[in-house]
């Protein structure tokens, strides 16, 4: 019987590497692989998925401490690595180039799937392979990364300046596409198109046109009261020079301070639709509704009533991910650590790869 196996892990994923990739991992433990296991095609909401936290659930809340008992492999590792995301995967290469690929390294992961929160989805629709990212979308200004970092992309055939054409800078100018806000009936009463985006989103799509229209005259459009119309024109005139200290107490008050406050105290917003309006205008950066912000943070999200600023400066457009995200830097690490994976030598190669799981 194999020493250690997947299926010593519950959905979880281990991966052993080294020129001999362990001898007890033999053909009777691949064999317990079904060929056709393939996270990326597996459907579902793929987070944390059945089985990933049990264990850690019953330590935290069923106060569990017999784990049964403990058993020897006798196995010798040179490096043993927790958790298979980014990180973890970037340790192993940073070990290898220091101490030769020959070292055998082994990766655990409670998760079906290495990459951490880059996630791959795969799927094959009527006979058309679509892929996306199920997690982190982009590198995040690569152009000002540290010498490590770019070393390590040049190293794993991520080549940054492919991504200037790879990606349709000009779609959406080309398609007469632009930032709009859709009002539905349900909550505004009738369905309305404005052709202004109310917040920062558009900055996070490389290429997307702002506001079409005046602020005025996007607030005219709009399905809201007079007295809605009247409030939310006051909040995209307002900023933190209204904030009712001085100038030089700004910063610190904006970071104290609950934006909802804000609205409602400062700038006198009642208009329930306007603060609908509000709450959701973080989203894109933020995760939460704003009721959740400070003043500080809902701007840094480009929330409703803050001029919007560019998120990325020139040199680090908003361009730099794969149609997997963020687990096609995943799956270049994984190459290099494990060449036999898969066919192909560079990241963009690498997009359309199956990988082989049962070398894991």
């Amino acid at each position: 019987m194999p020493k250690i196996t997947r299926r010593n892990f519950v959905n979880g994923s281990l991966m052993a590497l080294g020129s001999t990739l362990l001898p007890s991992f033999g053909q009777r433990a691949m064999a317990a692989l079904d060929p056709s296991y393939y996270p990326p095609s597996l459907t579902g909401l793929r987070g944390s998925h059945p089985g990933s936290n049990d264990a850690a659930h019953s330590r935290a809340w069923g106060q569990r401490s017999d784990w049964g008992p403990v058993q020897n492999h006798r196995e010798v590792f040179d490096l043993v690595i927790v958790g298979a995301g980014l990180s973890g995967l970037a340790a192993a290469r940073f070990y290898q180039q220091q101490h030769g690929a020959d070292k055998k390294i082994l990766i655990l992961d409670n998760h079906d799937d290495f990459g951490g929160h880059a996630k791959r989805n795969e799927h094959d629709i009527d006979g058309r392979r679509l892929i996306g990212y199920g997690g982190s979308q982009t590198l995040v200004e690569p152009l000002h990364a540290s010498p490590v970092i770019k070393a390590l992309f040049e190293d794993i055939g991520v080549d940054l300046a492919r991504f200037d054409t790879a990606f349709d800078q000009d779609f959406y100018k080309r398609h007469n596409l632009g930032a709009v806000t859709y009002f539905n009936a349900e909550t505004y009463g009738q369905d309305t198109l404005v052709k202004h985006p109310f917040c920062n989103y558009y900055n996070y799509i490389e290429g997307l046109p702002g506001a079409q229209v005046s602020d005025a005259a996007a607030v005219a459009q709009t399905p809201l009261s007079d007295t809605g119309k009247q409030q939310l024109l006051r909040v995209l005139k307002g900023g933190l020079h209204k904030l009712p200290v001085p100038e030089t107490e700004r910063e610190t008050y904006s970071q104290t301070h609950a934006y909802f406050d804000y609205l409602k105290n400062t700038l006198g917003v009642t208009d329930p639709q306007v603060l609908h309006m509000a709450r959701n205008s973080g989203l894109d950066w933020s995760n939460s509704g704003t009721e959740l912000l400070t003043i500080a943070e809902a701007k840094a999200c480009g929330a409703l009533g803050f001029a919007p600023v560019p998120v990325y400066d020139e040199n680090n457009p908003y361009i730099y991910h794969f149609p997997d995200g963020n687990a096609g830097v995943a799956r270049a690490l994984v190459k290099k650590l494990i060449p036999q994976v898969a066919a192909g030598d560079t990241a963009e190669a690498l997009v359309t790869a199956r990988f082989d799981y049962s070398q894991l």
